[in-house]
């Protein structure tokens, strides 16, 4: 009776998941499609493809993590847990990410579900930051004197401590002073290097992505486009993290990208395309999710050995 009502209650969770991102996509349907008309279809056709292999990149950053953390789980569940779990982001609060994981990989130690997901947005925040620097000699004039020096320490501060180098040896102390299991199998540098260049290319995926709906040319100037772009999309991707109150990041971010990108291209330009890329990721996690669930159902759940990095 009590597995049962857990399965239910499960079951209601991951719809509410869903429902939440459902909702957000069809509430701002109208105004990316009024968006869509003053801008060039094929460009945001164009962009959907950095944003799509974007999120595939992020998946396997999770699979080299957790994976070096012990949690041997199927390629097909793994990415249907973590699509389900950053839809989850959409639910007020941020909650919905740390529920769904929890609840996605039964057998597995929540221990390791957790520091997993810690090391995670650990590289997610580096690889956001790291995205920030590049493009921070043409955003000077814009954001604050120290912002370089700020941003350099917290990209250095958040890569170290999710190393597994420092990150295990700190989870493991805490453990012990509360009394709970400790971590026991800890990611080879391989496998941790894999992740952190998995997680830089995510952002640079997406980083391309944005710069591409902003208006790229492919000529001289792209390159330093790309960069500048990237670095304010990203400025406003770390204020949506960082502020776990908003939704998945949702106001958050496209304000702090036109406050960024504003003075260099334009605030209605880059409002537009900060709407747009926001509509695009919405629709392409919605897409993938829908994709692996059903890919999952075909092939079946089942948990397999990771040689090496799977």
């Amino acid at each position: 009776m009590k597995t049962r009502t857990a399965v239910i209650l499960k079951s209601l969770f991951y719809a509410a998941v869903f429902v939440f991102a459902a909702r957000y996509a069809v509430r701002n349907a109208p105004a990316l499609s009024g968006a869509l008309d003053s801008m060039s279809t094929s460009r945001v056709a164009l962009a959907a493809i950095p944003v799509l292999l974007g999120y595939l990149a992020r998946i396997k950053t999770w699979r080299g993590i957790s994976g070096g953390l012990g949690m041997r789980v199927g390629m097909r569940e793994d990415a249907r847990s973590w699509l389900l779990s950053f839809l989850g982001r959409y639910i007020p609060g941020n909650a919905g990410l740390v529920a769904v994981r929890l609840t996605s990989y039964p057998g597995v130690p929540r221990g390791r579900i957790v520091a997993a997901t810690i090391v995670e947005y650990g590289l997610t925040l580096g690889s956001a930051a790291l995205m920030v620097l590049a493009g921070m000699p043409w955003l000077s004039g814009v954001l604050p004197g120290l912002a370089p020096v700020v941003v350099t320490i917290f990209a250095v501060v958040v890569l170290v401590v999710s190393s597994p180098w420092f990150f295990t040896r700190a989870y493991n102390s805490v453990m012990k002073l509360v009394g709970r299991p400790t971590l026991e199998t800890i990611p080879t540098t391989g496998r941790h290097m894999f992740s952190v260049l998995s997680a830089i290319t995510a952002s640079t995926l997406h980083g391309l992505a944005f710069a591409l709906i902003l208006g790229a040319q492919l000529d001289a100037t792209f390159p330093r486009f790309l960069l500048t772009a990237s670095s304010g999309y990203f400025v406003g991707g770390l204020a949506g993290v960082l502020f776990i109150l908003s939704p998945a990041g949702i106001g958050v971010r496209e304000a702090m990208t036109v406050a960024a990108l504003g003075p260099v291209f334009g605030q209605e330009k880059v409002l537009l395309a900060a709407g747009v890329m926001r509509g695009l990721t919405v629709v392409a996690e919605l897409f993938l999710f829908v994709l692996a669930e059903v890919v999952s159902r075909r092939g079946g759940q089942r948990r397999e050995p990771i040689p090496g990095i799977s």
